[in-house]
């Protein structure tokens, strides 16, 4: 029963906020509160829910259907509710190009790239790249291409799949600021440190004034 009580609150959860998140890319903006953290399902979702999110993520939603005439009502049911999640993609007219992903790499450099990490030779570089293939080419091919086509190369070919997931998974998280630029490592820092210097300046002043309430009374 607890089992029971505990799915049917991240559903509803799970409901109420892909209903707000949908009427948040209408005219309600960002004054539209998102639930997400009601429900640890929901919350492992954050960057698709959050409205304030600046992390480039991409969502798949999988709607499972009957095509049996008997099944219509649960059909429309899953529909309703999945139907909603079909919303325009975040307008990335003004996101600041990011040169460290190599999903923008063109032939040239990710061919440099794969000689540098995984010090593949001429010839090991034709048979990953067929000559000319691009960086967005080269994130589409599963593990098991990337060991065939380096076939008795296994330690080259993971050396490729593992330092090219890694700048996958880096671009994708990497912060971006509301206008779609990028935060540097170096500017997170400086930030950060900006803010702890806020704080302390506030430790600093409300101190001040607890002293001086100290002595009026």
């Amino acid at each position: 029963m607890d089992e029971t009580k505990e799915i049917n609150l991240s559903l509803m959860t799970l409901k109420e906020c892909i209903r707000a998140r949908t009427l948040a890319d209408g005219a309600g903006g960002a004054s539209i509160h998102v639930p997400y953290r009601r429900s640890k399902l929901t919350l492992l979702m954050k960057d698709v829910f959050d409205i304030g999110c600046t992390r480039m993520c991409s969502t798949v939603v999988l709607a499972h259907v009957s095509p049996l005439a008997c099944d219509v009502r649960h059909t429309m049911n899953t529909m309703k509710y999945s139907a909603p999640l079909r919303v325009v993609a975040k307008d990335r007219k003004n996101m600041e190009r990011d040169e460290r992903d190599p999903a923008n790499w063109d032939a040239e450099r990710i061919r440099m790239w794969c000689q540098t990490t995984a010090g593949l030779d001429d010839n090991e570089a034709d048979l990953l790249l067929l000559h000319s293939m691009t960086g967005i080419e080269l994130c589409h091919l599963s593990e098991v291409e990337i060991y065939r086509r380096l076939s008795g190369k296994h330690d080259k070919a993971k050396s490729v799949h593992q330092g090219l997931w890694t700048l996958i998974c880096d671009a994708k998280t990497r912060k971006r600021r509301s206008d779609g630029s990028i935060i540097t490592p170096e500017q997170e820092e400086a930030e950060i440190a900006e803010s702890r210097k806020l704080q302390e300046e506030k430790i600093k002043l409300w101190a001040e004034r607890e002293k001086t309430l100290r002595l009026e009374f």
